[in-house]
């Protein structure tokens, strides 16, 4: 059983980390553990190589700062 949810598996794919579907699955990252990532979970456990975590990082800080101020629907 998983608690990984589609938010979570469709951010990652939308952004191109389609290979990591099956990590964030074994670490139960859910939408809401996903939205608090902080950059030492993902350097540390997440994506093997620089560039990898250097893009997620981008990528997550980009849709927190447009998603501030409004609710995300994640559910």
């Amino acid at each position: 059983m998983t608690n990984m949810d589609e938010f979570t598996e469709l951010k990652l794919k939308e952004w191109g980390f389609e290979e990591f579907v099956e990590r964030f699955k074994e670490e139960e990252i859910d939408s809401v553990a996903f939205l608090t990532l902080t950059e030492p979970q993902l350097v540390a456990k997440l994506f093997p190589k620089l560039g990898q975590q250097s893009k997620c990082l981008h990528l997550l800080r980009q849709f927190k700062e447009k998603h501030n101020n409004e609710k995300v629907a994640i559910c």
